[in-house]
């Protein structure tokens, strides 16, 4: 009987131990786990950074480009303004002249054509310069854009 209370006692020790041993492993492992969990927190963290800092940088790229559209429509009303007070004044000028022909009417008339010609031409160039910034702008961070989305997922995926 002793005999056997000695095995059972050693058994006993030698189950603590290695319970002991585990709990140091489990111990380990979950330091180990915060570890990552601290680096996670970070890297999204820098990437939450990078996605604010790009968004800035397409609300500046934005007010850039409103600007300059504002600047540029306020030139095409300044030049409309301007011609049809152009216009105007030769109207004015052929009704007070009651002697007035047909050829100076189809002048003023292809005048006018050619100023609205002007605006059109002035509003498509700008449109497609607007454009074209755009693309610009996009292009500049769309590879920094996808590298963020991806980093995105791969930390959403890995918690």
């Amino acid at each position: 009987m002793d005999d056997l209370a000695v095995a059972i006692g050693n058994l006993s020790e030698r189950m603590d131990k290695r319970f002991s041993e585990v709990d140091d492993r489990f111990d380990k492992v979950d330091d180990r786990f915060a570890s990552m969990d601290d680096r996670f927190d970070k890297q999204e963290a820098s990437i939450d950074k990078r996605f604010s800092e790009v968004n800035d940088r397409f609300t500046k790229q934005e007010i850039k480009l409103e600007k300059m559209m504002d600047e540029k429509v306020e030139d095409l009303a300044v030049m409309v303004n301007k011609s049809f007070v152009s216009v105007t004044t030769k109207i004015d000028a052929i009704k007070l002249d009651t002697t007035a022909t047909k050829d100076d009417l189809n002048s003023l008339r292809q005048d006018m054509n050619n100023k609205f010609d002007q605006v059109n031409n002035s509003i498509e160039g700008m449109s497609l310069k607007m454009d074209k910034m755009a693309d610009v702008v996009y292009l500049d961070h769309r590879i920094r854009i996808v590298n963020l989305e991806n980093r995105t997922q791969k930390l959403e995926t890995s918690r």
